[in-house]
């Protein structure tokens, strides 16, 4: 992956990654404190200032590793609610899908509200965090906070296949987004992206270009199968991969 660099490509890569987590790091830790003095005041007032985190983290991201982005069919994304189902590559996408699509709430594992400085910084947004363990239980934890969600005329995020997937490959594409989407009547809005091609996972070195994301047309839940909205989801956003993969 990084062969086409070459040496001295590399090295500055490198020193620009290493530029980009410090920051990132010092940015996160600036924000901490506003984003619980934002506990006073409406909830969608603390999505505004976690987006001028998420803002700063990508604009800092070009700068220090030459890393952009696009997003091709953004007014696909209705004006009310919707779940939105995201393919997950990379560390990347958390960031943009909350600053491009808000207000929008991830369904995430409880673990990574536990993490030191992060959790404590998401904690005001009242993301669906969820033990993955207890099946059917955590399931039924997140219709009840999605149905929250909606009143609150939030967007809600799943990345379906529940971990990041490398370029080229996929997972099973697990039915609680559908399941969701159909049980509180919106629809769900595909994402597909190419993120993996540059802030690979487990990468530590992020590449230079530009990340290309693709927004689908809407698809309705009220008159198909929690089966037959999965299996849409899952082509179209797989569709797209097979093309912004060879990007």
């Amino acid at each position: 992956m990084y062969k086409q660099l070459g040496l001295w490509r590399y090295l500055q890569q490198f020193i620009g990654s290493t530029a980009f987590w410090l920051g990132a790091t010092l940015l996160i830790c600036l924000f901490l404190v506003p984003m619980w003095f934002s506990l006073l005041f409406p909830l969608k007032r603390r999505f505004q200032i976690a987006r001028q985190w998420n803002k700063s983290v990508l604009a800092w991201l070009k700068w220090t590793c030459g890393l952009d982005y696009r997003v091709e069919g953004r007014e696909h994304l209705p004006e009310t609610p919707c779940v939105i189902l995201a393919k997950h590559q990379s560390t990347w996408e958390t960031f943009s899908i909350f600053l491009e699509f808000a207000p929008t709430v991830y369904v995430l594992k409880r673990e990574l509200t536990w993490l030191p400085i992060f959790g404590w910084a998401i904690a005001p947004l009242h993301f669906i965090s969820i033990d993955r363990s207890t099946g059917k239980k955590a399931l039924n934890h997140i219709l009840a906070q999605g149905k929250k969600c909606v009143e609150n005329q939030l967007y809600i995020t799943i990345f379906p296949e529940g971990t990041r997937t490398a370029p080229g490959s996929t997972h099973e594409y697990k039915k609680g987004g559908a399941t969701l989407a159909k049980s509180l009547n919106v629809p769900v809005v595909p994402i597909a992206h190419n993120a993996g091609q540059y802030w690979p996972k487990h990468s530590y070195i992020k590449l230079p270009g530009t990340i290309t994301v693709r927004v689908g047309l809407p698809i309705d839940t009220t008159e198909r199968s929690i089966d037959r909205i999965n299996a849409l989801t899952q082509s179209w956003i797989e569709t797209q991969m097979t093309e912004l993969d060879t990007l």
